[in-house]
């Protein structure tokens, strides 16, 4: 029920739809109540005290008319705008990045107010010439018309300042190096949450269970990304039934149908129901595309997919992709707090439930920097800020195998400028940054880049 929940949550958040549907609601709604609140204010003798009740016919008609032909322009040119800077960010910095702009609040608020006076204005016309049949021209509502019409036009500078500033690369950047900080928090925390093997001797009799022991396979109908699991649910469910889970693939991964997600085996030798293990499936939360929410891969790799398009030849922006690699840089040691040995979830018991797969800090950290190393070999600029934060994270590392990791991404760093001949200053920042003392053959033949 929860990734269910979950699932409906995230669609709503990224449907560009979604809030200027609910503010065109309030706003057909509020046309008929200002249009009876003026029949009522009619009815008590009130419009004494508001003299715009007093308005001819004819100019409220005008007005309104006025009022929803200029708000259905203005907001044709609102959604002009953004899908303008919807191709632009496509192009420029890879689809990955239009997910910010789909679930940008702004946007959606200011196309939503203007299709929203637009409703309002034209719900009030078409009650015009009912109202004043009953002697009553609704100045209330074309009041109200005239002020949502001044609010919406004074967002539209807000809106092309705001559109000006997010395709901005560097602005678009620190968004997406936020949500790989919070993605890679997320990943940290939810890794302490879980509990490592108690010994060595509970490790290799678990797994010698699944090595010997009759499995049962939790596999998909279809196929698709796996985008999460939940883990409490699976673990009541395992321990109702007395069985002991092996997750067999990582959130994000994109599963074949047919091919097992999970693993089970009974603790009391039994056979497995189908149906205790179709309880299990309806705790997968599959889709057609991966999702932030789904693993941290999906920030990572739409960082790194910006930095490799700034660095194609045909864009030619080492330093957009230098910004990214400041930002994958911050994940990256954010990821450092977690352990890489496997992780278990336990009952309330204390007895194993569900082994987890490993996440092992080397993976996350070849695919923030191996595509970026290669693509960016020809720039100094890129292969000096790769030496300056990774000798910053491996001073940071907090496990000796993360530091022999890093160690070795810096190796290919300086590899790399040593093939590709640059000049001996640019080389020798390089050689500072890894802690490395400058070859003195090759500097009089290199050539500037």
């Amino acid at each position: 029920m929860r990734l269910k929940i979950s699932e409906i949550i995230f669609a709503i958040r990224s449907n560009f739809w979604f809030i200027p549907a609910i503010l065109s609601l309030i706003a057909i709604a509020a046309a008929f109540v200002f249009v009876e609140a003026d029949l009522w204010i009619a009815r008590g003798a009130y419009d004494a005290y508001i003299p715009s009740l007093q308005m001819p016919v004819e100019s409220a008609r005008l007005v309104l008319s006025t009022i929803a032909g200029s708000m259905i322009t203005v907001a044709s040119l609102v959604f002009s705008l953004t899908l303008v800077a919807l191709t632009l960010v496509s192009q420029q910095l890879g689809p990955r990045a239009l997910l910010h702009f789909m679930d940008d609040r702004p946007t959606q608020i200011v196309l939503g107010l203007f299709i929203a006076t637009f409703l309002f204005a034209l719900v009030v016309l078409t009650r015009l010439d009912d109202e004043v049949i009953r002697g009553q021209v609704p100045g209330m509502a074309v009041i109200a018309a005239v002020a949502l019409s001044v609010v919406a036009l004074g967002t539209v500078i807000h809106f092309i300042h705001h559109i000006a500033t997010r395709i901005q690369a560097d602005v678009l950047i620190a968004e997406l190096g936020g949500d790989f900080r919070s993605a890679a928090e997320t990943f940290v925390s939810r890794g302490q949450a879980e509990d490592a093997f108690a010994d060595d001797a509970e490790r290799e009799n678990l797994l010698e269970q699944f090595e010997e022991g009759k499995c049962y396979a939790v596999a998909l109908e279809s196929s698709g990304y796996l985008l999460r699991f939940d883990t409490d649910a699976m673990c009541r469910l395992a321990q109702q039934h007395e069985l002991v889970l092996r997750v067999e693939e990582r959130p994000g991964a994109f599963v074949l149908a047919g091919h097992p997600l999970l693993t089970a085996i009974s603790g009391k030798d039994a056979e497995i129901e189908d149906n205790t293990l179709s309880q299990f499936r309806n705790q997968l939360s599959v889709g057609s595309r991966r999702t932030p929410q789904s693993s941290i891969e999906f920030d990572l790799k739409a960082l790194v997919e910006v930095a490799l398009r700034a660095l194609s030849p045909g864009i030619n922006d080492p330093y957009t992709a230098a910004a990214c690699i400041d930002r994958l840089a911050d994940g990256i040691r954010v990821l450092m707090a977690r352990e890489t040995e496997q992780r278990v979830t336990r009952d309330e018991d204390g007895k194993v439930r569900i082994i987890h797969m490993p996440e092992p800090f080397e993976r996350n950290l070849s695919l923030a920097f191996d595509a970026i190393i290669k693509a960016g070999g020809d720039h100094a600029i890129i292969l000096s800020k790769l030496a300056e934060v990774l000798s910053q994270l491996r001073g940071a590392a907090c496990y000796l195998h993360q530091e022999e990791a890093i160690t070795e991404q810096l190796d290919r760093v300086v590899a790399m400028a040593r093939r590709k001949g640059f000049s001996r200053a640019q080389q020798e920042e390089i050689y500072a940054f890894a802690d490395l003392e400058p070859p003195l053959a090759g500097f009089e033949n290199s050539s500037e880049t």
